[in-house]
């Protein structure tokens, strides 16, 4: 009985790690600036699968999370809405997906500023807000998006059950 629970206590705590949203690190490379930023992204998610998209601009920050969920176009690998746009996020080479160029421009307004993520074949993304520079800045090449590294905390969690059944294998076998 003790190893039915055990065994349904490590298999929840997998399932939880793996269910959760993955988040992608990202870069631009070229042009007058270089944006970075980062989205989470859940695959197993029906409604809203961007926990969050996040742009840093000319030290300018950018929260595009609802406009990437609302997505409708029909995007890269022949998925439509925000898997469209992770698709074409993360590279991916399927039917529909364009150049998979990437091109950001950061430009001043009467009341702030307006940064917008454009990709050439589907996706086009603007978000203003208040601040911003002086004068339009922008690059036109490279994006690259990653899956960050998991954090410390996951691989002490998975060294902990792996401690608890090696124990609980040892005090099984001194019985």
């Amino acid at each position: 009985m003790k190893t039915f629970f055990l065994f349904l206590g490590l298999a929840g705590a997998v399932a939880s790690l793996s269910a959760s949203p993955i988040l992608y690190d990202f870069t631009f490379t070229g042009g007058s600036i270089t944006p970075t930023g980062s989205f989470d992204y859940d695959p197993l998610a029906t409604t809203n699968p961007f926990s969050s998209f996040v742009v840093i601009s000319d030290g300018f920050t950018f929260d595009f999370t609802s406009l990437a969920n609302g997505q409708t176009s029909t995007g890269c690998g022949g998925s439509t809405g925000p898997q469209g746009m992770f698709n074409a996020l993360i590279g991916d080479t399927g039917a529909g997906c364009g150049l998979q160029q990437w091109s950001t421009i950061l430009e001043p307004l009467p009341n702030g500023s307006r940064f917008t993520l454009l990709n050439l074949s589907d996706f086009d993304l603007a978000l203003q807000i208040s601040a911003g520079p002086s004068s339009n800045l922008n690059t036109f090449g490279t994006f690259t998006a990653s899956a960050a590294a998991p954090e410390p905390g996951t691989f002490a969690l998975i060294f902990a059950g792996a401690g608890a059944l090696l124990s609980w294998k040892r005090i099984r076998r001194i019985r």
